[in-house]
């Protein structure tokens, strides 16, 4: 069975649990990561949280809200150019962190670029704080 790992990483923490997944079930990996106008810090890949802290504008409040608003306003950021056929893998998992109580906006445009439908599908989510309907949602 062909296995793929994909998902969204704001910081370290689910960038780390994908690619643990992806390595014990002998899976590949793909992280969607964000581009064009929607582009913003809050969507910047890092490999460590303490990059993010020296971003040029990096404010913590304001990114927190706007992260927020893009989850309220379902949001679908334009991703890098990646490649990914559905019906290359039997087997897929989606991972996210949770932001504003369900799964972050970079995932919505995933799942509208690529139909999935009829295949294994596993979900997981990071979080600090409450985990609301994430997992509820993704379904």
């Amino acid at each position: 069975m062909k296995s793929i790992v994909v998902y969204f990483s704001y910081d370290e923490s689910t960038k780390a649990l994908a690619e643990a997944m992806a390595s014990s079930i002998g899976a590949d990996l793909l992280r969607l990561v964000p581009t064009g106008e929607f582009t913003r810090t809050y969507y910047h890949h890092v490999e460590n949280p303490e990059q993010i802290e020296t971003t040029p504008g990096y404010d913590p409040d304001k990114e927190h809200i706007w992260g927020s608003e893009s989850v309220t306003m379902n949001n679908s950021p334009e991703l890098e150019p990646y490649s990914f056929d559905p019906n290359m893998y039997d087997f897929i998992v989606l991972g996210s962190p949770v932001w504003a109580l369900t799964y972050a906006p970079p995932i919505n445009t995933f799942l509208q670029e690529n139909k999935i439908q009829g295949k294994k599908i596993a979900l997981f989510c990071t979080h600090e704080g409450m985990i609301g309907g994430a997992l509820e949602n993704l379904k």
